[in-house]
């Protein structure tokens, strides 16, 4: 009865590698541009703290650990997004 609540998927895939390969493809590509994107906007927001908030050194210190933050995360994910095109490329996904 449990089952019925549940349909069954859409897709069928014969092995591992066409199922790899769809996730890549169909769920995982449109999300990293999006995310970013979404980073390189915390870090223009870290740049509008620290130049507008001149006479407050409190709001400079946050925008500057944005700026900071945001190069950081930007450098892990144009990383990881590299080190996963290599993967792809070399698996033949």
């Amino acid at each position: 009865m449990g089952f019925a609540l549940f349909p069954l998927p859409a897709f069928a895939f014969d092995d591992i590698k066409s199922l790899v390969s769809h996730i890549i493809g169909k769920i995982l590509q449109p999300i990293i541009p999006f995310l970013i994107a979404l980073t390189v906007g915390y870090f223009l927001w870290g740049i509008t703290k620290y130049v507008l908030q001149t006479d407050n050194p409190e709001e400079r210190i946050k925008g500057r650990a944005m700026m900071l933050y945001g190069i950081i995360a930007l450098a892990v994910m144009i990383s990881f997004w590299g080190l996963a095109k290599i993967l792809v490329k070399s698996f033949g996904f």
